[in-house]
């Protein structure tokens, strides 16, 4: 019999209690079900699907393991020898739930390319389907990544069967490759990422995959792993109404328990699944045929831990870190999942640089020895490097202070770096050495209880210690270890690294999207009790930082007050040329741009004579690039965008905050371009990058490179997936604290206009535009003008008001539906245009 919604509905509590229970157990209380003899057996099917051990479990849809379904009439078929549009099928390759695969070629003489042809069956995409085929098609048609087998072609048979025409890949599967090539567990960790990375390149386009699985992933002779039948189980009946349980074209062993229980697609099963098989390839395993008991997160860790001599590594390494990310992964409820690919992506490179994971809670510390014995010359150089770090920045500090606790210093960093070795710890490590931001966190760990004796020394090395954290990136780490930084202040308020640990903690503030925070942070810097005499170096660092702030903030008068005296006091040339750099954006921002763009230039003329690989050389070059962006220099404003991106990539990395934010504007001119396609590419290569700086937490950078996103997919006509994309915008905006910033702020009127589009009725206030607004689009940019459509046309009644002035060759550059659109608003408001 079918499973279908009324029989699943019979038979879903019985499945759900039994699965849970031991082999033995579950018989008896199988035996006293009171069922028809139907359920009966679609029951026992389920339950054995559940369990199978057979290797064609992780290969199968539920359909075909169940054998509920006769195979389609259309897979039935043989194509053998058909011509489809230019292809000619060669042999039968596969067949699946809801397709056939063949082996074809090009047989137009064009040019000759080996593809895998895929036939559906045309009865499974539902009533009234062929204009969602067509949809669907086409959204897989943008899959451009080297992770995936992408859509080459596509057409229907003279008989009315769509087929698809994909990428051949001649490959192993992923599990095969590693087993034949006994791979190391590194190496199966690299492969599972070069697929996470796929996916989440699919999913920040609104694409899932729906049966991740060893067998539709395979891995070609050089190491590259492909996604095969890429968002083909989507095609099927994806748009049918959520109450309806339809056939489920998943492997039940690698598919999400709410997925089986007829829920449907979203991201976090493709986590679930993807997690499955990772789950598969470090133990040996499959996940469901080891789980004879309860089907929680509590049964992944024994058969991970269970030896296994045909695997290359010891069970004891996938302890710890790999086995709370599988554990995470494969969450029974999806809300206790990683939130998204890009965060299992992050765990799993963190594993792999060997720093710790968030899905870990810390653990116990290492005996100094043990950790010596195994990493002495990392352990030296660790305590060269942290030593360097602290002496370093110590110079600055007050000289005669310095003279005066020299001796008990020395001491007391000798005894502090030791201490920093000792607290290594096993769980995280597997035997890696620790890196640099490791030693870094440990020391500020250490710190919360060390030194209680020199409480001043403390305060210096926390602040020594989060600066550093702050400039590598780390910028949670480097708020913790300054806020224990100013919790220590209180035991002496007048400590003379006060100014400094509150300045740093703005910027820190400032990196996590809190601009109000940051300001207020430095404005206590610039009072701060025992502070930097006015008119010193220290001293104008944190007006040039205060005046930056306000640059962010978009308040141009505050920073012009605050950097002409800087300017005045004739700093040395450094500061100078920071100054300068600030002065010219808040001039930007004052619409004085012929000035803005003359001061940007001096300020890169003495950056350069000073040192033209300091970072700051950067920093000026990606204001310069918002100079000509205002400018509408589009060329200009590329070339400096990408200056400074190349710049902050070679000194910061390329996941550092200010090397994403020069990647952003890089984006936005391909907008302005209108080279959509490579702006929606450099969006989502950023957005993956700050959701690996971020770690999940919500942030303005995030908020604005979503809603871009948006509107790069909404200039592509394609609405649904800009809907998406605005839908995660307005959520991390939802999350932050400074939600009405003018850098999210604008998200509400183009949230607005895509609504327009997908034919919802809108209220025109959200827009943010009124007629006094729209009076000449000529002097708006292109959203700007479409918004002031949105508006003509939602407002009720007409207003009182000329209609815009839009100049015929305007009008002319607008999409169809704007032309459509101006002409309707002409026609209700009875204009004489």
């Amino acid at each position: 019999m079918g499973l279908d919604a009324d029989s699943w509905q019979r038979v879903q509590a019985h499945f759900d209690r039994l699965s849970e229970l031991a082999p033995d157990e579950r018989a008896i209380e199988f035996g006293k079900l009171d069922l028809s003899e139907d359920d009966r057996r679609l029951l026992e099917r389920l339950l054995d699907a559940h369990d199978d051990p057979d290797p064609l479990l992780g290969e199968q849809s539920a359909p075909e393991l169940l054998d509920l379904d006769e195979t389609p009439e259309s897979l039935a078929i043989d194509w053998t020898g058909r011509r489809l549009g230019p292809w000619q099928v060669d042999r039968r390759i596969g067949q699946g739930g809801m397709s056939v695969v063949h082996l074809g070629h090009r047989a137009d003489g064009r040019f000759d390319m080996q593809v895998a042809i895929k036939v559906l069956d045309l009865e499974q995409l539902g009533p009234s389907s062929s204009h969602r085929l067509d949809e669907e098609i086409r959204i897989l048609a943008r899959l451009e990544h080297p992770g995936i087998a992408r859509l080459i072609d596509s057409g229907t048979a003279d008989d009315g069967h769509p087929y698809l025409v994909m990428e051949f890949v001649d490959g192993l599967t992923l599990d095969r490759y590693a087993d034949r090539n006994r791979l190391g567990l590194e190496a199966r960790v690299d492969l599972v990422l070069q697929v996470a990375r796929a996916l989440n390149d699919a999913h920040q386009r609104q694409i899932i995959h729906c049966d991740i699985k060893p067998s539709n992933i395979l891995v070609s002779g050089d190491g590259q792993a492909r996604v095969v039948d890429f968002g083909i189980a989507a095609l099927i009946r994806r748009h049918d109404g959520a109450a309806s349980l339809d056939t489920h074209y998943c492997s039940p062993a690698h598919a999400a328990p709410e997925r089986l229980a007829g829920a449907l697609p979203t991201t976090r099963q493709d986590v679930f699944s993807l997690g499955s098989v990772l789950y598969r390839l470090l133990s040996g395993h499959p996940l469901r045929s080891e789980r004879p008991g309860p089907a929680t997160a509590q049964g992944f860790q024994a058969p991970s831990r269970r030896a296994d001599p045909a695997l290359p590594f010891a069970p004891a390494r996938l302890r710890g870190d790999l086995d709370a990310i599988c554990r995470k992964a494969l969450a029974e409820d999806p809300s206790d999942r990683y939130g998204s690919m890009a965060e299992l992506i992050a765990d799993l490179e963190a594993w792999r640089d060997h720093r710790p994971v968030r899905a870990r809670q810390g653990g116990r510390l290492y005996d100094l020895s043990r950790w010596l014995q195994r990493h002495t010359a990392a352990a030296v150089l660790g305590v060269l490097l942290l030593a360097a770090l602290i002496s370093g920045s110590l110079v600055s500090l007050d000289q005669a202070r310095l003279a005066r606790l020299e001796a008990d210093r020395a001491v007391a960093a000798r005894d502090f770096l030791v201490r920093i070795l000792e607290a290594a710890d096993p769980t995280r490590e597997y035997g890696h050495d620790p890196t640099a931001s490791e030693l870094l966190r440990r020391g500020a760990e250490a710190l919360t209880t060390d030194l209680a004796d020199q409480p001043a020394l403390r305060t210096e090395l926390l602040l020594t210690v989060g600066r550093t954290q702050l400039e590598r990136g780390l910028v949670e780490d480097a708020s913790a270890t300054l806020d224990r930084a100013l919790a220590s202040l209180e035991e002496s308020p007048s400590h003379p690294a006060a100014a400094a640990i509150l300045s740093s903690r703005g910027l820190a503030a400032y990196e996590q999207g809190d601009y109000q925070a940051a300001i207020d942070y430095l404005e206590r810097a610039r009072s701060a009790p025992n502070g930097p005499a006015p008119g010193s170096p220290d001293a104008l660092g944190i007006a040039i930082q205060l005046a930056d702030m306000y640059v962010v903030n978009a308040q141009p008068e505050p920073a012009l007050n605050l950097i002409r005296p800087v300017l005045e006091a004739g700093p040395e040339p450094q500061q100078r040329a920071a100054a300068l750099r600030v002065f010219g954006s808040a001039l930007e921002l004052s619409d004085r741009l012929e000035e803005a763009e003359a001061t940007l230039r001096q300020a890169w003329a003495l950056q350069h004579s000073i040192d033209p690989r300091h970072v700051d050389l950067a920093k000026i070059e990606n204001d310069l690039g918002i100079v000509y962006w205002r400018m509408e220099d589009m060329d200009r404003a590329a070339e400096q965008f990408e200056a400074s991106w190349r710049h902050k990539r070679d000194i910061y990395g390329q996941d550092h905050p200010q090397t994403l934010a020069s990647l952003g504007n890089l984006a936005g001119v391909h907008s302005a371009r209108r080279d959509h396609e490579a702006a929606e590419r450099v969006w989502l290569d950023s957005l993956e990058g700050l959701a690996r700086v971020h770690q999940g937490e919500a942030h303005p950078d995030i908020a604005y490179s979503y809603g871009m996103l948006a509107l790069t997919l909404y200039w592509q006509d394609d609405y649904l997936a800009a809907e998406n994309a605005m839908e995660e915008a307005l959520r991390q905006r939802e999350a932050i604290t400074a939600s009405d910033h003018a850098q999210v702020a604008w998200l509400d009127g183009l949230d607005a206009l895509i609504q327009l589009e997908l034919g919802q009725a809108i209220d025109p206030d959200r827009l943010g535009v009124d007629a006094a607004a729209c009076a000449n689009l000529g002097e708006r940019r292109p959203l700007g003008q479409g918004l002031c459509l949105a508006w003509w046309s939602s407002v009720e009644p007409c207003p009182a008001a000329p209609l815009p002035i839009a100049e015929p060759a305007l009008r002319g550059e607008w999409p169809r539906h704007w032309q459509q659109r101006w002409a309707q608003i002409t026609q209700r408001c009875e204009s004489p245009y």
